[in-house]
């Protein structure tokens, strides 16, 4: 969770327990199989009890506990938010859904919008968002969206403040 200056206030990195079903659609992947044994999210996942129930209601709380929370209008930011994270949550954690506001702040929107708006990028690349240097763990991804949110920030508040 941050504030409007997009300043961390909250957050959680624990990786969830594995269940049965979630190591069935592993073995159906080796891509995504071999990435997260790459980064470490098997291993770490496999001695973790956080459960998603559990996870659910510690957002839930995180987000009761900021002080300007409004439900329904809390929003969620990142990379690819719009098209999975968010259909997401409303399949799996429909509770915390609830808490949400329809429209993510899809950071990979703005750069692919801004990008066609203005004819070239805007922002240069956040290596940790891209290619070889992307982790594809949460935690390093939610930091690498917010670098980037943080320098379109910068660049509209340069342009229009």
């Amino acid at each position: 969770i941050t504030d409007l200056n997009l300043d961390p206030l909250a957050g959680l990195h624990e990786p969830l327990k594995l269940t049965p079903n979630s190591v069935a659609n592993l073995k159906k992947n080796d891509y995504v199989r071999e990435m997260h044994m790459k980064n470490g999210l098997l291993k770490d996942a496999s001695k973790s009890s956080v459960t998603l129930e559990e996870l659910e209601e510690q957002v839930i709380q995180m987000i009761k506990d900021d002080t300007t929370f409004v439900e329904g209008e809390f929003g969620i930011a990142g990379s690819g938010v719009a098209a999975f994270d968010h259909p997401l949550i409303k399949e799996k954690m429909p509770k915390l859904a609830r808490y949400l506001a329809y429209y993510p702040y899809d950071i990979g929107i703005m750069r692919r919008m801004t990008k066609l708006f203005v004819g070239k990028p805007i922002v240069n690349p956040v290596l940790a968002s891209y290619g070889d240097e992307k982790t594809h763990r949460a935690w390093d991804d939610v930091n690498a969206h917010l670098e980037e949110a943080r320098e379109y920030q910068r660049v509209f508040g340069e342009k229009f403040v």
